[in-house]
């Protein structure tokens, strides 16, 4: 969700993620292919020495089921449908709201995630079905 100090943005609450959401597998393809995706776990990995761990910082995405899971197993974005909503947003609204001093997104526009996403979700279609009117 976005922080309380900003406004719900247009189109945050609306069906159309749930709908998305439906072709979406959660596979992240766009996210590791993607220049701006910045998402990160942070894991201990045993080391050779017993007792001891290294902590290691991962690519993650924030589309993927498990992203963001905390203790106790609780996910701050259950729904696939919200998973999806956040990348959009966070390209689209969070980056250029807290980040971005002309509003630039924190998208190039290189097509990668539409190239290698498996089932069709098009960055461009989403951009262009959520511009029309209702």
């Amino acid at each position: 969700e976005p922080p309380r100090s900003i406004p719900w943005p247009e189109h945050f609450t609306d069906s159309y993620w749930a709908r998305m959401s439906e072709r979406c597998l959660s596979c992240r393809a766009c996210a590791y292919v993607c220049p701006t995706c910045r998402c990160f776990a942070v894991r201990d990995e045993a080391t050779l020495k017993p007792s001891e761990f290294e902590r290691i910082r991962c690519w993650d995405s924030c589309t993927g089921e498990n992203y963001r899971r905390i203790a106790g197993g609780h996910k701050p974005r259950p729904e696939k449908s919200e998973r999806l909503r956040n990348r959009f947003f966070c390209k689209f609204y969070y980056y250029p709201e807290q980040y971005s001093l002309g509003g630039t997104p924190a998208c190039t526009g290189c097509g990668r995630c539409v190239d290698v996403c498996p089932v069709g979700v098009d960055i461009t279609e989403v951009l262009m079905d959520l511009g029309r009117p209702a």
